[in-house]
């Protein structure tokens, strides 16, 4: 999608066995920060996706996650270059989408290993549910979240993290399954201007987790 060509996109057919929220994947590569829109289906559903870039520009393909609620049967997801108000800005390159069935736990419904002074926060924009948990910095050490998850299965799971971060350098956060001997970090890289949380960006950052 050059930056010229407004309005081009590309519509992808997609076929899901029930109703219900997905998680969109789009895997690109761009040098600058670049937006385009996700529609699905008739009445249109749109969302703009942040695509974000890494120091090796056109030769680092990276993938970006977004949530659409899709029919069960055919849908069409539409990627396009929008003009006009709120038309979209950079270019970007796209190799392909994956789709994978999304099950949505709220941080702020989970248990918290913390309960003295941290509260549900409600100041930025753009979060699910009824509001987010903020507090993860360098100086909020023992903050937690416990999330209780069924599956129907043992097996490898693809678990993804909603956030929003404007710090210098990508964060990292560890997460255990069942019991604290083993740690996986997951990394949260910068998606918002440094200092400037006010943009609300929100992306996804994923890491495969073997439950049972």
């Amino acid at each position: 999608t050059d930056q010229t060509d407004t309005d081009r996109g590309t519509a992808i057919k997609v076929h899901v066995p029930r109703a219900g929220t997905y998680t969109v994947g789009v895997r690109y590569a761009a040098d600058n920060h670049a937006t385009l829109g996700i529609y699905a289906n008739d009445p249109v559903q749109i969302k703009t996706m942040n695509l974000f870039y890494s120091k090796n520009g056109w030769e680092s393909w990276s993938t970006s996650y977004i949530n659409l609620d899709l029919n069960e049967g055919d849908n069409t997801i539409t990627i396009l270059r929008r003009k006009g108000a709120g038309a979209d800005k950079n270019a970007a390159n796209i190799d392909y989408i994956t789709l994978t069935d999304a099950i949505l736990y709220e941080a702020e419904d989970a248990e918290r290993t913390v309960t003295s002074n941290w509260d549900m926060a409600k100041d930025h924009s753009g979060c699910s549910g009824t509001g987010f948990m903020a507090g993860f910095g360098s100086g909020d050490k023992g903050r937690g979240l416990i999330f209780k998850v069924p599956v129907q299965r043992d097996g490898v799971y693809t678990v993804g993290y909603r956030y929003q971060s404007a710090q210098t350098d990508p964060k990292t956060l560890h997460v255990y399954v069942n019991d604290l001997a083993d740690a996986h970090v997951v990394n949260f890289p910068t998606n918002n201007r440094f200092g400037d949380w006010s943009e609300d960006n929100w992306t996804f950052t994923y890491i495969d987790l073997e439950l049972k």
